[in-house]
């Protein structure tokens, strides 16, 4: 159940990794784009256009950390609600479970050692794709930059 758990956790950080790097990436790759071919503009239209883009970026980027402080906020309170929840929970039947704890604790340990080269396996794995995906993203971003600008 750990293990699932865990691979859940890699996969949801991998995905977050990838989306943000491509997001970054990407829109980066554009404003350069459109600074190189700017310069091909007369400079009133260009400084229209980089207002105009820095409006768009600039609201984009609030909208971003909107999201991010809603989803951030939104998982404290529900681990904060969970926290609550397990503590009350523990405290009605702790004197009746600490022994049924350490009996299961001692073949449930057992089992759990066994496991670690699984975990540490799904961990470097999760790294592994992070910076894959962030490679891939930059050199994306690099290539739509040499396609378009020049």
């Amino acid at each position: 159940m750990l293990i699932l758990l865990l691979k859940l956790i890699a996969f949801s950080l991998t995905s977050f990794s990838n989306l943000v790097s491509s997001l970054v990436f990407t829109a980066t790759s554009q404003f350069l784009v459109l600074i190189i071919q700017g310069f091909r503009v007369p400079g009133q239209a260009f400084q229209g256009i980089l207002l105009q883009l820095g409006e768009i970026i600039r609201n984009c980027l609030q909208y971003l950390l909107e999201l991010i402080v809603d989803a951030a906020s939104g998982v404290i309170s529900s681990l904060f609600d969970h926290f609550v929840e397990g503590v009350s929970e523990s405290t009605t039947s702790f004197a009746s479970s600490i022994m049924e704890l350490v009996e299961k604790s001692r073949t449930s340990f057992e089992g759990w050692f066994d496991d670690i080269p699984e975990y540490a396996q799904v961990i470097i794995d999760m790294i592994y794709n992070m910076l894959q995906s962030l490679w891939e993203n930059y050199k994306g971003a690099l290539g739509y930059i040499f396609e378009n600008a020049f």
